[in-house]
C-alpha cells in the first residue's frame, strides 16, 4: 500500500476519505507524477506554491484552493509524524494562499537577456546540451506547464500543415490541443531525438549511468532547470517562471491579449492580466475612444 493510500485509509469517514483522495491526486497530478509513485519526500516548498499559482490560473475558487492546500498540510503533517519526511514543505513561509490573493503584488518574471543567459548555459553540457537548451526553449515557446512538460514524447513534437507544433494530450484539468512553435525549436527537439536514435518514446531522458535512457521525472527536470539557472546567475528557476517570461516577452514584442490567452490555455481574459507589463498602463494605450474621430472645433 502506497503512503498516499495509508494515509486516505486513516481518516475518519468515506466522504472525508473520498474529498482527500481527489485533492491529493490533483496535486499529484499537477507534479506529473503517479499518486501510488510520488516522490512526496522530494517536494519543494516552491512546487506547492506554483501549484496554488495554478489553480488560481485555472480560477478554481478561492474555498477549493484553501481545501487542496489544508489536505496537502495534513498530509505532510502525518508524513512528518510517521519519519517519511523531516519537514513539511506546505507550511514553509513561502507557501500562502495570501501571497496569492495580495492586491498589486507583482509575479517575477525574466529578461530576454536572462533567458538568453538560461539557453546558453543550458547548452554548456557535453553530456546533455542538446537536451537541456530543447527543454529551455519548448517550456517558454510552448508556454507548456509542468505536468505537460514532464509528459512529453518525442511524437508530440510534429508538424501539422505547414507549421510545427506540440500536440498537447488532454488532461483532467481541461488542457489540451496543438502549440505552435518555430521551426529552430522543432529542429533543436529533432537533435534530440536523433541522439536518442528513435522517434518515439520519452523525450527527456537521462544520461546517467544509473538510469541512462528512461524519462525523467518531475522532480529531475526541477532539479536540471534549478542547476541551470544557478549556473547563469539566476536564482530559483523553474517552469512557471520560465512559462510566465515566455508569455511576457511575447507581450511585449507585440502579441495581443487574445494571444496571450490562447497561447497560455487559459479560460478567462481576466487571467491575462498577470502577464502584461504594467497591466493598468497597458490598458491605456489603444482604448476604444482612440477610435472615435470626431471633425469639431473647441
Amino acid at each position: 500500500m502506497s503512503r498516499l493510500s495509508t494515509f486516505i485509509a486513516q481518516l475518519s469517514s468515506d466522504s472525508t476519505q473520498r474529498a482527500y483522495r481527489t485533492d491529493l491526486q490533483k496535486f499529484t497530478e499537477f507534479l506529473g507524477q503517479a499518486p501510488a509513485d510520488c516522490r512526496f519526500e522530494a517536494v519543494a516548498p516552491g512546487e506547492i506554491q506554483n501549484f496554488l499559482h495554478s489553480m488560481k490560473q485555472n480560477e478554481l475558487s478561492m474555498a477549493t484552493r484553501r481545501r487542496r492546500l489544508s489536505a496537502i498540510r495534513r498530509f505532510y503533517d502525518w508524513l512528518t509524524e510517521s519519519g517519511f519526511v523531516h519537514t513539511n514543505p506546505a507550511r514553509a513561509p513561502e507557501v500562502s494562499l495570501v501571497s496569492e490573493e495580495t492586491e498589486g503584488s507583482t509575479p517575477r518574471f525574466l529578461s530576454k537577456e536572462d533567458v538568453e543567459a538560461i539557453v546558453e548555459m543550458a547548452g554548456k553540457s557535453s553530456a546533455s546540451g542538446r537536451r537541456d537548451q530543447a527543454l529551455i526553449l519548448v517550456i517558454v515557446y510552448g508556454s507548456l506547464r509542468r505536468s505537460e512538460v514532464a509528459a512529453l514524447n518525442v511524437e508530440d513534437i510534429r508538424p501539422l500543415g505547414r507549421h510545427w507544433v506540440i500536440d498537447l494530450p488532454s488532461t483532467s484539468s481541461g488542457h489540451g490541443g496543438y502549440v505552435k512553435i518555430p521551426v529552430f525549436v522543432a529542429e533543436a527537439v529533432e537533435k534530440v531525438s536523433n541522439r536518442y536514435e528513435t522517434d518515439e518514446g520519452p523525450l527527456w531522458r537521462s544520461f546517467s549511468n544509473r538510469n541512462r535512457g528512461q524519462r525523467l521525472t518531475p522532480d529531475a527536470i526541477y532539479k536540471r532547470i534549478r542547476s541551470i539557472g544557478d549556473a547563469a546567475g539566476l536564482e530559483s528557476i523553474d517552469i512557471e517562471l520560465l512559462r510566465r517570461s515566455g508569455l511576457r516577452l511575447a507581450f511585449q514584442a507585440g502579441a495581443q491579449p487574445s494571444q496571450i490567452q490562447s497561447q497560455a490555455r487559459l479560460h478567462a481574459m481576466s487571467s491575462v492580466a498577470r502577464y502584461l507589463e504594467e497591466p493598468g498602463e497597458a490598458r491605456l494605450q489603444t482604448t476604444a475612444g482612440d477610435f472615435v474621430k470626431l471633425d469639431v472645433e473647441v
